[in-house]
């Protein structure tokens, strides 16, 4: 791949998804990131001055991930798309709509996006190991493959009270979309998830 290429990061404001705008910078590309207002643009400029080449980051506001369309126009003329957003807080008042929605709908409405733009030829999504740890099958012999998810669901998830446990259903079934998503015929492109053990 051409390092001139534009590279759409969403969530960019975020704690991995900034080191990621600064990764494909560092390299060549031009990243387009997405933030959900000018506000959280702005501060993120100011906390980064003099790090990056003006000329080669642009931005474009998503106020709402899971929104249906929400990427449409952030994805136009993109040759990858790194996907990070997706929530993560303790201050979760209704599970569904501060967590579960926002995860499951911000992914799909990305790669929705992804397969409707001819340019996009490679997803990266950010999920977390969070979605493969099963509690039940913990111990120093387990060793964890692609095979292995957590055993949260949906309606398990919308009904607990343990934030983590939501958050670990979150990223499961946002995963699991991804997947299934990069699966169908009119797919055109590749997929890789990371899951990272620790932020």
């Amino acid at each position: 791949m051409s390092a001139d290429q534009l590279v759409l990061v969403t969530g960019a404001t975020g704690f991995v998804a900034s080191a990621v705008v600064f990764a494909y910078l560092e390299r060549g590309f031009r990243v387009r990131a997405t933030a959900r207002s000018q506000d959280k643009i702005d501060k993120w400029e100011k906390k980064h001055a003099g790090k990056f080449e003006r000329s080669k980051l642009e931005w474009a506001i998503v106020k709402d991930i899971a929104e249906k369309g929400a990427f449409d126009e952030a994805i136009k003329g993109v040759s990858i798309l790194a996907h990070t957003a997706s929530p993560f807080h303790y201050n979760v008042k209704d599970n569904e709509k501060d967590m579960l929605i926002p995860a499951l709908e911000g992914t799909r409405q990305a790669l929705r996006a992804a397969q409707k733009e001819a340019s996009v030829s490679r997803v990266v999504v950010t999920s977390s190991f969070a979605s493969v740890l099963d509690f039940g099958k913990l111990g120093p012999d387990t060793t964890y493959t692609h095979e292995d998810w957590n055993s949260a669901t949906y309606e398990s998830a919308a009904k607990s009270d343990q934030t983590p446990y939501v958050y670990c259903a979150s990223k499961k079934i946002a995963e699991e979309e991804a997947w299934k998503i990069s699966k169908e015929p009119e797919t055109k492109w590749s997929l890789a998830v990371l899951c990272p053990p620790m932020m």
